[in-house]
């Protein structure tokens, strides 16, 4: 797996007044997507994927609430170790992502 097309949504946060960035699909080259769960949505829970340069311009392209941006992120071994499994599977950390 080369790149991962990750698609970036401002979203509410829990208190309805402040807004969230959030991972809500990620897409493999093999036309393959993943739908992350509500609860590891918010960008916080992915610490590598959040270092990348792509990362950076999304952060400064969303600025109101329900906007969105898709991006391709080159993978690097670290972003393969939690998204990845050995045999191909889309993960996040231990939990296999469910596709859609």
């Amino acid at each position: 797996m080369d790149k991962l097309q990750c698609k970036f949504t401002i979203l509410p946060g829990q208190d309805g007044k402040t807004n969230v960035c959030a991972l809500t699909l990620i897409s493999t080259l093999y036309n393959k997507t993943y739908a992350i769960p509500e609860d590891s949505q918010t960008v916080g829970v992915h610490n590598e994927l959040i270092k990348t340069p792509a990362f950076a311009n999304v952060k400064n392209s969303l600025k109101r609430r329900h906007q969105l941006r898709t991006v391709q992120i080159t993978t690097t071994p670290e972003l393969l170790k939690v998204y990845d499994d050995e045999d191909g599977n889309m993960q996040l950390g231990d939990q296999l992502i469910q596709d859609t």
